[in-house]
């Protein structure tokens, strides 16, 4: 014996790393969990996270859908919704989605600009002469039947939309297929008419099988609810104004601001900006 106590020599035996038959401690214990907690949390850190840059970006994109449905995507304010979604981590949660929203933001203003480009020529060809078709032909090239005859085709069949759904509904249902086409006034049977907007197929093949009755009509919206269908061919044009903020060149030519997108036929006009009201006169 080494004249310590008999208790202190087992206690060193037990916690002696190197003794034989070691059973676990309490310190033991604790490192184990600590280990696994530690395991656990760099396992919770490699799983794909959200990106709140994804998340800012979809508010915007979906407030400037909301407040100009017509050419949201040639706003420069979705310049700001494109820095954000190209800044998203190719590791994150929302790296696919936000990619496919950057690709849908980059189409739309790729077709805006064909599209103004289209109608810019249509604008230069507007004074050349109509050429003589002959055969009593109607727009499009059809000759027109003879009097009396009766219908060439038989009636377009019933539009598959349903009156009453909101656009949040037709977007998530048809947005790939549809897209604004123009400012409408909606009339009505009774009441004022309402100023809404009018939604058309995108020219895809794909969308016309996909929607065979909306083909060359016009999906009527107002206040956020779909109003009716119409044959685009009903339409009739409305002149209207719209205040727009350009800036004179010092040619006479009016500069618009980028990503303006103009309807055909539309001729801008230089307005001077009324003059600010004098202060009232005070009393002496």
């Amino acid at each position: 014996m080494d004249g310590r106590p008999e208790g202190a020599a087992r206690l060193r035996a037990r916690t002696d790393p190197e003794g034989p038959g070691r059973e676990p401690t309490l310190v033991d214990s604790v490192a184990m969990r600590i280990a696994l907690a530690l395991a656990l949390a760099a396992a919770a850190c490699q799983r794909p996270q959200p990106s709140p840059e994804y998340q800012e970006a979809r508010e915007l994109h979906a407030a400037l859908v909301a407040r100009a449905p017509l050419d949201a995507s040639t706003r420069p304010e979705m310049d700001q919704v494109l820095a954000l979604l190209e800044r998203v981590p190719p590791g994150s949660a929302d790296a696919e989605p936000a990619a496919a929203l950057r690709r849908r933001i980059l189409d739309e203003r790729r077709a805006a600009a064909e599209e103004q480009a289209r109608r810019a020529r249509l604008v230069d060809q507007a004074g050349a002469p109509t050429p003589d078709v002959g055969g009593g032909a109607v727009p499009g090239g059809t000759a027109a039947p003879p009097a009396g005859a009766g219908p060439a085709t038989a009636a377009p069949p019933p539009s598959a939309l349903a009156a009453g759904t909101t656009l949040e509904e037709f977007q998530r249902a048809h947005g790939d297929c549809f897209e604004p086409k123009a400012a409408a006034r909606i009339g009505q049977r009774q009441g004022a008419p309402l100023d809404g907007v009018a939604w058309g197929l995108r020219d895809d093949e794909a969308c016309r099988r996909g929607n065979p009755a909306e083909v060359g009509r016009l999906v009527l919206f107002a206040g956020g609810t779909l109003r009716e269908v119409r044959e685009a061919a009903d339409a009739k044009p409305v002149p209207t104004t719209r205040a727009v903020a350009g800036t004179v060149k010092p040619d006479g030519t009016v500069a618009l601001p980028p990503g303006t997108v103009l309807p055909p036929g539309a001729t801008v006009k230089w307005a001077a900006p009324p003059a600010p009201a004098a202060p009232p006169a005070t009393r002496r």
